[in-house]
């Protein structure tokens, strides 16, 4: 089993809000920030294989009956991370970090 760091991009956040997200919150989609907070049941709608596809193809398109871009009510968290490759041949394995 490998362990990677992993990479998340959030632009124009403080020392202190660094800090909270650190120590208290955690990550969370841009969705949970704009609402302040959601229940189980809207999780359960917004979390659908639609809005998967928009996240992941379409992030920055105004969704059909919209009025912003979908980048900003995703429901879904964009890291980065590295990876590793066995050449099982060689017998090496080869790390390819985030950065």
């Amino acid at each position: 089993m490998f362990f990677q760091y992993i990479l998340k991009g959030i632009p124009e956040l403080g020392p202190n809000e660094v800090e909270r997200i650190l120590s208290k919150t955690g990550i969370r989609c841009n969705w949970w920030r704009r609402e302040g907070s959601i229940t189980g049941e809207q999780i359960k709608v917004k979390l659908s294989s639609d809005n998967l596809y928009r996240h992941l193809d379409h992030y920055r398109e105004v969704p059909p009956g919209g009025d912003r871009p979908f980048s900003e009510d995703t429901p879904f968290i964009s890291t980065t991370a590295g990876t590793a490759i066995e050449d099982r041949a060689a017998e090496t394995i080869y790390i390819h970090d985030a950065f």
